[in-house]
């Protein structure tokens, strides 16, 4: 069966609305969830080739503009931080010149607008200051007139903008169900996602991973539905870690000239808080 990762973006990442105390990252809304399942959808492959979703694919906007009006009595420093290139207007007139660590607004009443540009991953924007700084309660438009409150997360970082947002992952281990010399079957328990990590690699020539939801898909090699193949070429012992995959076994096939150790996996997750159970009297529906 093939196997494909259905992303649910609703459960995959879910926002909060933050006061403006502290600055957010914002974003026009949407172009979180556009970018991301682009990114999940990149990585499905089928017997070593990629195999990319078969359904349309939307972008993120790729040139916003953020905006927002303030009131000051003395004039403020404020840094500004852009995922993207991006230009500053204060009241439709373009700054220049500037540092954006130590960008000064002016006193009075006045609207800022950052045009952010991005077409690697999505326009994102921070602005960090004693009293104007970014959050839901600036606007964004893509150019098209429209204005909408700003998209924002938990991100606050100035370093660490939404575009580098990752799971969590946790070491597991499987159980060695059958091994030789070269190869060896592992059963992780049930079906899981995560990077499989493969310890003390060395030699010259292949090292095949297999994987399976069955024990008999890993052992048929190259008709699993997923694969790869790790090229060795080294004399020192070193850990290889692959992409992300989906699998219960690993069916690990070494070239005479490869030597490898323990094969375990960092599991892929999300961290998020279940609020809500459901038991009843019929096993099979719990």
């Amino acid at each position: 069966m093939k196997k494909f990762i259905i992303l649910v973006l609703s459960l995959f990442f879910s926002f909060e609305i933050f006061a403006v105390d502290n600055a957010r990252w914002i974003w026009y809304p949407g172009d979180f969830e556009v970018w991301l399942h682009t990114v999940v959808g990149g990585r499905r492959q089928e017997r070593g080739q990629p195999f990319p979703p078969f359904w349309r694919v939307d972008s993120p906007y790729g040139l916003v503009v953020f905006q927002t009006k303030f009131e000051i009595m003395a004039p403020e420093t404020v840094s500004i931080y852009a995922d993207g290139r991006f230009q500053v207007q204060i009241d439709g007139t373009i700054a220049h010149n500037f540092d954006p660590q130590n960008f000064s607004l002016p006193a009075g009443k006045h609207s800022l607008q950052v045009m952010v540009e991005n077409y690697r991953t999505f326009p994102s924007l921070l602005v960090e200051g004693e009293t104007v700084k970014t959050g839901p309660n600036w606007q964004v438009t893509n150019q098209n007139k429209v204005n909408y409150l700003a998209a924002s997360g938990a991100f606050s970082n100035p370093q660490l903008p939404p575009s580098t947002f990752s799971l969590e992952y946790e070491p597991v281990t499987g159980q060695v169900i059958q091994q030789n010399e070269k190869s060896v079957l592992i059963d992780f328990g049930k079906e899981t996602v995560g990077k499989v990590v493969v310890a003390g690699v060395k030699g010259k020539g292949t090292l095949k991973l297999f994987y399976g939801e069955t024990r008999q898909e890993a052992l048929a090699e190259i008709l699993a539905e997923t694969y790869d193949f790790l090229p060795v070429d080294r004399s020192s012992a070193v850990a290889d870690t692959t992409e992300t995959k989906a699998f219960r076994y690993i069916y690990a096939v070494a070239d005479p000239g490869v030597s490898f150790g323990e094969i375990s996996a960092l599991y892929e997750y999300l961290p998020v808080e279940y609020k809500g159970d459901f038991e009843c009297s019929d096993d099979l529906q719990n």
